[in-house]
């Protein structure tokens, strides 16, 4: 429900890894936002995050990890299970602080 940032997920398969991810495309105060409430947001989620703030670029994002190999079709069902209920968990957790940090941006602004 916002263009400042979105959910993603990938499957990496040289590293054998899937990820459901926070991306914030340009929008580094809203970085820094989320990471002031970090512990607060790894307690709703009920997982340690992988905080990647790409000081070099625009975008900053937010992650979990989960080993597996893609052509392991046994693995499918376990994956995409793991990798659904994180993404409604970052959705849950995450569009309450954007929405946070766009109310306090339309109720300041420069």
């Amino acid at each position: 429900g916002t263009s400042l940032a979105h959910i993603s997920f990938t499957a990496n398969t040289k590293e054998n890894r899937f990820s459901v991810e926070f991306y914030i495309p340009d929008n580094k105060d809203l970085y820094k936002f989320l990471e002031q409430s970090k512990d607060k947001i790894e307690s709703e989620i009920k997982a340690q995050l992988i905080w990647m703030p790409l000081p070099d670029r625009m975008a900053a994002r937010i992650k979990i990890e989960k080993q597996g190999d893609i052509y392991d079709e046994s693995q499918w069902e376990n994956v995409f299970a793991w990798m659904s209920d994180y993404g409604l968990r970052f959705k849950n957790t995450f569009s309450k602080y954007v929405s946070e940090f766009t109310n306090l941006d339309t109720e300041n602004p420069d």
